[in-house]
Parts: structure tokens; sequence; C-alpha cells
């Protein structure tokens, strides 16, 4: 009799034991599960842009003053990006904030920040640096994501930049390629 309950004792324990071991490896699932639900989504983006000038905000000038270059101060954004679509012009803005002459000695400089508003009213900010050399209007630059609304709540990303400005109709055309990282 003392060997069938030490038997049965012996076998709750070691039910007990595996029943600790399974929640235990539940919970490491769980803790998984919820890392991945956290876990950041980058994809692949692309945009083609028309950047199109209000003249009616001031012109912002380039450094050094001496040369009495300026730069359009902003305006508005068309076209087209993967993760959203159409722009809603009226609402996609741009600024130049500062210009210099340089790098180069065709180069002038502008740092940028704007808002991007796509067809479903989701937004992001950017921020970044353009380059346009001017005898030839080539454009090049690097823009960084900085959060939004809607879709784009919490989005970062990177775009490169490239494409052409024209001088007589202030209107600059370019494509951008990058990344958008979206929190989940």
């Amino acid at each position: 009799m003392k060997k069938i309950t030490l038997l049965l004792i012996l076998t709750a324990f070691l039910f007990g034991c595996e029943k600790d071991a399974t929640l235990n490896e539940s919970n490491d699932l769980d803790s998984e599960q919820i890392a991945l639900k956290k876990a950041e989504l980058t994809l692949k983006h692309k945009c083609w842009l028309t950047a199109v000038s209000d003249l009616t905000i001031p012109f912002t000038p380039c450094v050094p003053a001496e040369y009495n270059v300026q730069v359009p101060g902003g305006g508005w954004m068309k076209g087209h990006e993967t993760h959203g679509g159409k722009l809603i012009m009226e609402l996609s803005t741009w600024a130049i904030t500062e210009c210099y002459l340089g790098p180069g000695p065709t180069q002038l400089t502008e740092m940028v920040e704007g808002t991007h508003t796509v067809a479903n009213g989701s937004y992001y900010h950017y921020s970044g640096t353009l380059t346009v050399d001017f005898t030839n209007g080539d454009l090049t630059g690097e823009i960084d994501l900085l959060g939004g609304s809607g879709k784009y709540e919490g989005v970062t990303g990177h775009l490169t930049i490239s494409g052409k400005q024209n001088f007589e109709t202030l209107v600059a055309t370019f494509t951008g390629e990058g990344f958008l990282i979206f929190p989940k």
C-alpha cells in the first residue's frame, strides 16, 4: 500500500512539473508573440514628385549674402507615393529654411522641411538637405521622415532624392527612393 501511495505522489509530482513546464513554454510563446506585435515594419518607398513654388512666400536668402542669391521660400508638392497614393497638393507643403552656396563652386545647398498629405488624409513630416547645381539644374538630396498622423503615426524613414530644378518656372521635378519604418 505504501508503494502505491508513493507511486501516486511521484506521478502527481511529475505531472505537476510537466504542467508547469507547459505553462512556462506558453508564457515564452506569449512574450515572443508580444515582441512580434511590437516589431517594426520596414518597407521600400518610392515617390514621383513636383515642387511648385508659392511666390507669395518670401524668398530665402543664401549665405554668403554678398552674392545676393535667393531661392523660393516654399510652396506645394504634388505627385504620387507608393505607400499613400496621390498627394493632396493643397495640404502638401515645403519650405526652405536655410540656403548657402556650396559645397561645389556651381552648387547651392538648401535645408528643406514640410508635410506630405496623401489621398486618405494621412500625413507625415519631413526634413532634409537638397543640393542644386545652378549650371544644369541637377537636384540631389537626402530626406528624413519624422512621424505624422493616420497611417503615418510614428513613421520614420529616409529617401534619396534626384531630379531637376527649372530656374525659369521655379518648378522642381524629382524622384525619391528609400524606406519607411512603421511602428506596430
